[in-house]
């Protein structure tokens, strides 16, 4: 009985191989088989040839199990590894694969400082310990710097700019908030064209064309109810209680293309993909996710209905229980 040989293979290596299978057979052509695997001619023969004298398991790469030439010595591997497991046993394997280069942020973890204020006090301390072991001094001493001159202005500078396309119902959206632009004939020229959408470091919000400003009205999607406004309007108090049910499902995270906002409160882009990770975007929600929310309100309401005072006087009106009937809050007249 013949003995079967077991070879192990990338996907990579097997594309390789059945490539050059195929050029070995007759049926491509060695100049196409190289533009496949981008290499040249000369090395799709080389393969072939070593295809031939020695089968699939010469495509191999010969480097598999041999060591790395850029790997650190016996003793400094040993040395990183006892003061990994001595001082960031708890900080996951990935700390290891990146050799501590995110410094800032284990060095926080190790003094136990979680507050802004106390970073920004030992801040200091930390970029000249820093500089005192990595930095380097520059090729040239010359400082580029210049100062602003009288007609430049850094607001403007550092704006945040989007093209967008103006809608027949002359909207701009940007960032999921629609902007309307006032009816007028100069806007009415822009329809279907591009105009710019500037955001400002301090968020302000202007739209741009032709290098004038356009006055618009906003309409943000992404707005909520609030609990005030069930307890104001409580003829509607059951469907905006579905509302602010389905607000808290949807996901409120503003585009990923957005500059970073975290100098004016808002939490990090990691934080946002985090935390909305099991939410939906608000054109994925269906009747039946509104449908599901109308039951859960239904059966939260149940229990507190069935605790009504014993003795409760009810009159049967055909045969059906009045307290049955949907009880609508008293109205009364103070004119």
């Amino acid at each position: 009985m013949a003995v079967t040989e077991r070879i192990t293979m990338t996907m990579r290596e097997l594309d390789r191989l059945k490539v050059i299978q195929d050029v070995m057979d007759g049926r491509l052509k060695p100049w196409r088989a190289a533009e496949r695997l981008g290499l040249t001619t000369r090395q799709i023969r080389r393969l072939v040839g070593r295809l031939r004298e020695h089968g699939p398991q010469g495509l191999v790469s010969r480097q598999r199990s041999k060591p790395s030439n850029n790997r650190l010595d016996r003793v400094t591997a040993e040395r990183a590894l006892s003061i990994i497991r001595e001082r960031y046993a708890d900080f996951g394997p990935t700390l290891a694969c990146e050799k501590l280069q995110d410094r800032l942020v284990k060095e926080l973890r190790l003094r136990g400082i979680n507050t802004l204020a106390e970073a920004n006090a030992w801040a200091p301390s930390f970029m000249a310990a820093y500089n005192a072991r990595f930095a380097k001094p520059p090729r040239s001493d010359f400082d580029a710097h210049r100062p602003l001159r009288a007609d430049e202005n850094l607001d403007t500078v550092l704006t945040w700019r989007e093209p967008r396309i103006v809608t027949k119902a002359l909207t701009v959206q940007y960032d999921r908030v629609m902007y309307l632009l006032d009816d007028t004939p100069e806007n009415r020229k822009l329809i279907r064209r591009y105009v710019e959408v500037w955001e400002y470091p301090d968020g302000r919000i202007e739209i741009r064309a032709e290098g004038r400003v356009l006055p618009y009205r906003e309409y943000d999607r992404l707005t909520e109810v609030d609990q005030g406004a069930i307890v104001e309007h409580k003829r509607l108090g059951h469907v905006l209680q579905v509302s602010q049910v389905i607000q808290a499902q949807r996901d409120n995270e503003r585009i990923g293309k957005a500059p970073s906002r975290t100098h004016r409160g808002d939490s990090t882009r990691t934080e946002r993909k985090q935390s909305h990770a099991r939410k939906k975007k608000q054109r994925e929600f269906t009747q039946a996710d509104i449908e599901q929310v109308i039951v859960d309100l239904a059966g939260q309401k149940q229990p507190s209905q069935a605790l009504r005072k014993p003795g409760h006087r009810s009159a049967g009106v055909n045969g059906t229980d009045a307290n049955a009937l949907p009880v609508h809050d008293p109205i009364f007249d103070t004119a």
